[in-house]
């Protein structure tokens, strides 16, 4: 009988969306990952990488290195706040209103 350790891990890690990952070339003896491979992750253009950005082969599952969560990284697109169109003419009309009083 084997163990999940001598087994490795997924050889398919957790996928990050429209990114890309970087494995190291660590195999067991079953041609699947081994215990201590690690996946580097990144995002394509206008994406932005949430989660851990590396992921560890440990106790055959794919984990952050730095906490025991069950985060997986994925790329989304980076948002930034963006106020609707009548909300930047209120709050010009507001801002020269006051500078007139």
């Amino acid at each position: 009988m084997f163990t999940s350790i001598e087994y490795g891990c997924d050889p398919l890690p957790p996928q990050p969306g429209p990114g890309t990952y970087n494995m190291t070339e660590e195999k067991s003896c079953w041609n699947r990952p081994r215990e201590g491979a690690i996946v580097h992750y990144s995002c394509n253009n206008s994406k932005t990488l949430r989660g851990p950005d590396t992921l560890i082969c440990r106790n055959g599952s794919w984990q952050p290195p730095n906490w025991a969560g069950t985060a997986q990284p994925f790329c989304n697109t980076a948002q930034s706040l963006k106020l609707p169109s009548y909300m930047t003419w209120i709050s010009l009309a507001i801002i020269i209103g006051c500078n007139l009083f």
